[in-house]
């Protein structure tokens, strides 16, 4: 569990450091012309492949959330088959939740506004085009394996810090009870 809350972590980190980006780029699109259409900005997000991307993640997520499930059970050690299955049950419930708070029909809304923000209508009309081309078919095909790579890349990299981090979180729990029994030893020499 804490491996996925980690990789989850990673991303809320890479995605708060581009916000301030997204918000120029927003008034940027709002100075710069005319607002696209709902229909235009539903077309390039199905041109980019966003739809594709959004499933890839899903389908990435429900693996992370079982593996780290699994690993999880496996860490409590001496369970049962009936204790096994409440953690197998609580990794089943986790993937719906995510499914149903992330499904399309959910966040499509949001992510035309997105869209609608964050290009004029005149980027929209040359991002279409640009889809057309063999370039951007291929970036359309190739961009999703592209993602899920990085997306492996992230979770293989916060796999291997995650020893330091419980290392760190190790000794700052030493630390802090340290000081808490150094705070009962001056509270007991004062009332003595």
């Amino acid at each position: 569990m804490r491996k996925y809350f980690n990789l989850l972590s990673v991303l809320v980190v890479f995605g708060l450091s581009t916000a301030s980006a997204e918000n120029q780029s927003t008034t940027l699109a709002a100075a710069n012309g005319q607002t696209p259409s709902e229909a235009s900005a539903l077309v390039i997000i199905e041109e980019m492949g966003v739809l594709a991307v959004l499933e890839q993640f899903m389908g990435q997520t429900e693996t992370i959330v079982t593996r780290t499930v699994t690993e999880k059970a496996a860490a409590v050690g001496g369970l049962n088959p009936e204790q096994i299955g409440v953690y197998e049950e609580m990794g089943q419930q986790m993937a719906e939740v995510y499914q149903e708070t992330i499904a399309w029909d959910v966040i499509k809304p949001a992510v035309i506004e997105i869209f609608q923000q964050n290009f004029t209508a005149e980027e929209v009309e040359g991002i279409s085009a640009f889809y057309q081309t063999p370039a951007g078919i291929a970036l359309n095909e190739k961009m999703p394996i592209a993602i899920g790579e990085t997306m492996q890349l992230f979770e293989s990299l916060v796999v291997g810090m995650t020893p330091k981090i419980q290392e760190l979180e190790a000794r700052a729990k030493a630390r802090v009870d340290e000081l808490q029994a150094d705070s009962k030893d001056k509270t007991s020499d004062l009332s003595e």
